[in-house]
């Protein structure tokens, strides 16, 4: 298996050689995530949403990338977009439940900064 390195290479190739490529936009955005970019991934999940609305993958990572920066509030927002493409997506459902969650316990003062790990909305999806 290739390194996150070395897809974004392959994905960089594949932006320049159609801007249009929403799949390359997420894939990289993906390949950021692992490398916890999430400036990065924010870029690219932003960018493939634009590129293709209707995608459940590309706002789920988008939702990622705004938990990573501690934008809550953008990260629940982006996981309800995804819920309402594929509601029966129990990963999606989840990750709208720990994103309310954990800014519920930010909001209490309970943690200044909530801890998040971009493995545990991850877990089962297949995002690629």
């Amino acid at each position: 298996m290739a390194s996150a390195e070395q897809q974004i290479k392959q994905c960089n190739q594949d932006i320049e050689d159609n801007p249009d490529n929403a799949k390359a936009y997420l894939n990289r955005a993906i390949c950021y995530m692992h490398l916890r970019n999430y400036e990065e991934t924010l870029n690219d999940a932003m960018q493939t949403t634009k590129l293709n609305d209707a995608s459940a993958d590309a706002w789920y990572m988008l939702g990622q990338a705004h938990m990573g920066l501690g934008h809550y509030r953008a990260a629940i927002s982006a996981f309800r977009r995804a819920n309402q493409i594929d509601p029966a997506n129990v990963h999606i459902r989840s990750a709208v439940l720990q994103a309310e969650q954990i800014l519920e316990e930010v909001q209490q003062g309970k943690y200044a900064q909530a801890t998040f790990s971009p493995g545990a909305l991850n877990a089962g999806r297949n995002t690629a």
